[in-house]
């Protein structure tokens, strides 16, 4: 092998790093920013509508409480990271979620809980 052949070879080599790299970062990119998006468009093509959404937290909140859920239209409605997404209130309620209890309907269904587990 020549010393041009040799030079084009490593130039094509370094080419298609340069061109991996690239590719890597578009999609380490794309995971953080829209992937969180694409599954809430996922949820409200699944649900039909605007989907319930589950705050972060895991099963157990600040203090011992469980996390909360918001339905659409309510103030702390809001899509970001780390959140689940149902198409029910009774689905969110079942994977261990409380209902929002900064709206009118979230307190009347704090209360039918409570009285359910009172029961």
């Amino acid at each position: 092998m020549n010393k041009i052949q040799k030079a084009t070879s490593q130039k094509k080599t370094k080419n298609v790093r340069l061109l991996l790299m690239g590719m890597v970062a578009v999609l380490i990119l794309v995971e953080v920013f829209f992937t969180q998006y694409t599954r809430y468009m996922f949820y409200v093509v699944k649900c039909g509508g605007m989907p319930v959404v589950a705050h972060a937290g895991g099963k157990i909140g600040f203090g011992g409480s469980r996390p909360r859920y918001s339905v659409p239209g309510s103030y702390s409605y809001s899509v970001g990271a780390g959140q689940s997404y149902y198409c029910s209130q009774e689905e969110a309620e079942n994977a261990g979620y409380l209902p929002d209890i900064l709206t009118e309907e979230g307190r009347q269904r704090q209360k039918e809980i409570d009285q359910q587990n009172e029961s």
